[in-house]
């Protein structure tokens, strides 16, 4: 299968925050310090939705901030590779 085009797919930062909040369920609203980490988290997958998605269900009921810190590090150290420019560019927009 050949695609002729490429489309970027990015969502708005309200419906990636909403979807994030959705996929990682009550959670968020556990502890005073998660909900901050938590938005860290959702703007770090760059308002792609299969990255909200992955990442937030990954963190569904977590309640413990290591774990979101964990992933937040992570998020931040990784390192898109065989990646095309405009997604990697994207990504961290």
């Amino acid at each position: 299968m050949r695609a002729d085009r490429i489309f970027e797919v990015q969502l708005l930062e309200d419906e990636a925050w909403n979807l994030f909040r959705e996929m990682a369920g009550n959670c968020i609203d556990s502890r005073p310090n998660l909900g901050l980490i938590a938005q860290e988290v959702a703007e770090e997958c760059g308002r792609l939705p299969l990255a909200v998605v992955t990442v937030g269900n990954a963190l569904r009921d977590k309640t413990a901030e290591y774990d979101w810190k964990a992933a937040l590090q992570q998020l931040k150290n990784s390192i898109p590779q065989n990646i095309p420019v405009f997604i990697q560019r994207s990504i961290r927009a």
